[in-house]
C-alpha cells in the first residue's frame, strides 16, 4: 500500500468519518454503500482505501474483529459453562462512638459470582449444520443427490415509489 498525502477530499469527507466507518464497517454495510454515505464515489473510496492506512485498516479490523467475537461467542454458547457474572451491591457502613451512631456511608462494590450455564442446543444445531452439513442437515445431502439443481424463487419487492413489483 502506498501512503501518499491524503487530498483535501478525503480529509474533509472521509479521515472525519473513520470512527463512524468503522461502525458501519463493523455492522455488515458494504463499501459501496459506505462511499455513498461519506458522499463519494466508489472508485475514489477504493483509491483512498489503497491509498490511506488508517482507512484500510479500520475497514479491515472492523469487520475481522466483529466477526471473529461473533464466532468466538457462538462457540461459547454451543459448549456451555461457567460464566462470572459482575453484580452492583450496596454496602451501608455505620459508625459508632461512645453506643451511639455518629454517621452512615454507603457504598457501592462490584462483587463477582459464577454461575453455570448450559448449552445451547440451537446453536450447537447451528454450528453443525454449517460445519458438517452432509451429516447433521434435517435432511442430509447423500452422495446421490443432484445438487446442481436450480430452484426458482419468487418474490414481491417494492419499488421506491412504493408500489410492487412481481420479481
Amino acid at each position: 500500500m502506498s501512503e501518499n498525502k491524503p487530498t483535501k477530499k478525503y480529509l474533509e469527507l472521509v479521515e472525519p468519518r473513520l470512527d463512524e466507518i468503522k461502525a458501519w464497517a463493523r455492522d455488515g454495510v458494504s463499501e459501496e454503500k459506505i462511499a455513498e454515505r461519506v458522499g463519494v464515489a466508489y472508485s475514489t473510496f477504493r483509491d483512498y482505501r489503497n491509498k490511506n492506512s488508517a482507512l484500510s485498516a479500520a475497514l479491515k479490523k472492523s469487520k475481522e474483529h466483529y466477526d471473529n467475537e461473533v464466532v468466538d461467542s457462538l462457540h461459547k454458547n454451543t459448549l456451555g459453562g461457567v460464566i462470572t457474572l459482575k453484580t452492583p451491591i450496596k454496602i451501608k457502613k455505620t459508625y459508632f462512638e461512645n453506643g451511639k451512631k455518629v454517621r452512615e456511608e454507603e457504598e457501592i462494590v462490584i462483587a463477582e459470582r459464577e454461575e453455570y450455564v448450559k448449552p445451547d442446543t440451537l446453536a450447537q444445531m447451528y454450528w453443525l449444520n454449517n460445519r458438517q452439513a452432509s451429516k447433521w442437515k434435517a435432511k442430509p445431502i447423500e452422495d446421490g443427490d443432484n445438487q446442481n439443481e436450480s430452484v426458482t424463487v419468487n418474490f414481491i419487492v417494492k419499488d421506491v415509489s412504493g408500489g410492487e413489483n412481481d420479481r
